[in-house]
């Protein structure tokens, strides 16, 4: 007898396999299920990744299942449905299917684009993706176990909405429908010793849907992207002994009122990793964070202005972010100075702000479960952390005045030749760096103080600098 789990996933992949792009349609609000068969439980969950990009852009979007609990029992297969709305997105290439997807099933299964039918009776008339597969029993015991977080596969999405709109890449249940109006709903499908049926569909309310932001601009990626390979594993897991790790907030001058003053935030770690998260607190009274521009994919971003504390978050896919010892650009902050800030210094702190640490997503071994390695993500935080600080101009000053102290001495000097030939960041007001004004910061600069000073003239020059454009 042919459970009727199997005969599901049969059916699914021959609607998929045939009759062209309406293959399955849009589930009518009546679908109905079996008591008997479907169980409600929310010891799984399906989810997605988000994304961004401007329209014309192709966006990746990563599928997960996440076994956070006792399931029934093994599952032996899977179902997947979610949908979109045609007007905003356009699903492209092939689906790009995960090691752990591979191993986890005996085939591959069948995954394919479906276009609903667009009418008063059907839900949405969204476009959307299917995917049935039978799974391995032995990779079932190895894999999904308890909190194991499983990367399913990546899809491709062309933007084709309005600058401003989001985009929702949807996993929800009862959407869509087979010909013979059964329910496609996300399931693990599993075997039940005894009674009847023999098979049960576990279904979940948790899943969790991708959105995809829509920005201004001009597009910048309009092919299929290359997605970063999984991160590194490690036999061991990483501690503040054998990581090294470094967070950096880059440093700015700005004058008092600037807006949307940028200070980037970088990471480099001794080991490859695959998330970030990072906390940062200020002083709200002279300084507020007007947005935090995410440079590596979209993730939660936090910001508090008036408690003075700002973070984020991306933690949702095992891609690699950061190559062992790659210096990498997480995030641009744009801030706002208070008009009545002085001439000073602003220092932002990493420090815990709100529920935000400092940390890296850096995957390892947690031990051998059954006949694999199973590899989990371990949270370290950084050894180093190094956050230059917001200084504020509230006057000019003169060529020469590189470390913005409003006078022109021997510490200037060795601040160009530091940068110049040692590498060194560069001097706090790069506005004052051409020292003799000839047009280009060279060694003629340092050189230039050093003469005059050993002269026993004055050094400087220039009178009305402003270490960066007037705001």
């Amino acid at each position: 007898m042919i459970s009727r789990s199997l005969a599901s996933i049969g059916l699914f992949v021959l609607s998929l396999l045939v009759g062209g792009a309406h293959l399955a349609r849009a589930a009518e609000a009546w679908c109905e299920r079996s008591e008997l068969s479907d169980l409600l439980t929310n010891d799984f969950y399906f989810s997605a990744t988000n994304a961004e990009g401007a329209v014309g852009d192709v966006v990746a979007v990563e599928v997960f299942l996440t076994v956070d609990g006792s399931l029934l029992a093994e599952p032996f297969g899977l179902h997947f449905v979610a949908s979109y709305d045609p007007r905003k997105l356009e699903g492209v290439g092939e689906p790009l299917f995960s090691e752990e997807y591979q191993l986890l099933t005996w085939f591959l299964g069948y995954a394919g684009w479906l276009k609903g039918e667009v009418g008063p009776r059907h839900i949405h008339g969204h476009h959307g993706f299917g995917l049935a597969t039978n799974m391995d029993r032995e990779a079932v015991a190895d894999i999904l176990v308890g909190g194991a977080r499983i990367p399913l596969l990546t899809l491709f999405f062309r933007i084709v909405g309005e600058p401003g709109d989001t985009a929702e890449f949807r996993i929800a249940d009862g959407e869509w429908a087979f010909p013979t109006e059964s329910c496609v709903d996300n399931q693990l499908v599993v075997h039940v010793q005894g009674g009847l049926p023999l098979t049960r569909q576990l279904r979940s309310d948790r899943h969790r849907s991708g959105l995809i932001r829509i920005v201004p601009g001009e597009a910048t990626h309009t092919e299929v992207p290359e997605v970063p390979p999984s991160a590194k594993v490690y036999p061991e897991a990483p501690t503040l002994e054998t990581a090294r790790i470094l967070f950096e907030l880059s440093g700015r001058v700005a004058q008092p009122g600037a807006r949307g003053v940028p200070l980037e935030l970088h990471a480099t770690s001794s080991h490859e990793f695959c998330g970030f998260m990072f906390g940062l607190t200020f002083p709200a009274h002279l300084v507020k964070v007007a947005e935090v521009i995410e440079a590596v994919r979209p993730g939660s971003v936090w910001i508090d202005n008036e408690g003075g504390g700002v973070g984020a978050l991306l933690w949702d896919s095992y891609r690699r972010i950061g190559r062992e010892g790659e210096r990498v650009h997480l995030a641009t902050l744009l801030v706002d100075v208070s008009p009545d800030a002085g001439d000073g210094e602003i220092w932002f702190r990493f420090e815990q702000a709100g529920s935000y640490l400092n940390r890296l997503a850096i995957r390892h071994e947690r031990g051998v479960v059954g006949s694999r390695i199973l590899p989990v993500v371990g949270q370290v935080a950084p050894l180093r952390v190094n956050a230059r600080a917001l200084r504020v101009q509230s006057r000019t000053t003169v060529l020469g005045d590189v470390n913005l102290d409003y006078a022109v001495d021997v510490r200037d000097a060795l601040a160009l030749l530091e940068h110049l030939f040692l590498g060194a960041e560069p001097p706090v007001c790069e506005g004052a760096c051409d020292a003799n004004a000839d047009g280009r910061v060279d060694i003629a600069d340092p050189v230039a103080i050093l003469q005059a000073l050993g002269a026993g003239r004055g050094a400087g020059g220039g009178e009305g600098v402003w270490c960066e454009e007037r705001s």
